[in-house]
């Protein structure tokens, strides 16, 4: 059997894995922050969410003057219960009046990212579901990820796209980000 092909049900019924489409959703899926707008698909025990997001001034997502510093824009906040991710990516660009051009790390976590420090990887929730990758503000940040993590049900359930760098000494007048793109995550939640 080649990788482009499915057996369905164990019989064979051979079929191009084009013509598998998630449902439309029967589960309810989380809720999006604003700016981000999510399509859900599928059941409990797989499910895809598809955020389109674009927001300026992203709320929380700011850069520094002469200084290192992480920050996040909140994406997602998964339904109550034990959530298992399977994978995500991300097609993101983020914009600044100041700092386009310079190098930072983004990535995918369950804890905004916060404090003085020019990587993510110090905390490991703050590129917990997409580990950080290093790119210029003003061009697409790609990055997809199969990692798994369990989310428990007593966790965060948040999904935050978090970004940190060393920032160059510049006016100072205008440290907001926007941010625009695509974020996918393939989970499920625990019955």
């Amino acid at each position: 059997m080649s990788d482009n092909v499915v057996t369905v049900g164990g019989q064979n019924n051979v079929r191009p894995i084009s013509d598998f489409v998630l449902a439309t959703s029967s589960l309810t899926g989380g809720t999006a922050n604003t700016g981000s707008t999510a399509v859900e698909a599928g059941d409990a025990t797989c499910h895809k969410t598809v955020l389109a997001v674009s927001q300026e001034n992203a709320s929380g997502l700011v850069t520094d003057d002469n200084a290192a510093l992480a920050s996040g824009y909140l994406l997602y906040t998964f339904p109550a219960g034990d959530i298992t991710i399977y994978g995500a990516s991300i097609d993101i660009d983020l914009t600044s009046v100041e700092h386009d051009g310079e190098a930072a790390e983004f990535g995918l976590g369950t804890v905004i990212g916060s404090g003085a420090v020019a990587v993510l990887d110090g905390t490991a929730t703050f590129e917990s579901i997409l580990t950080g990758q290093t790119a210029a503000l003003g061009t697409a940040k790609v990055s997809s990820s199969d990692t798994v993590l369990t989310i428990a049900a007593a966790s965060a359930h948040t999904v935050y796209f978090n970004l940190a760098g060393t920032w160059a000494d510049t006016a100072g007048t205008d440290d907001t980000l926007d941010i625009a793109g695509t974020v996918t995550i393939q989970w499920s939640l625990a019955s």
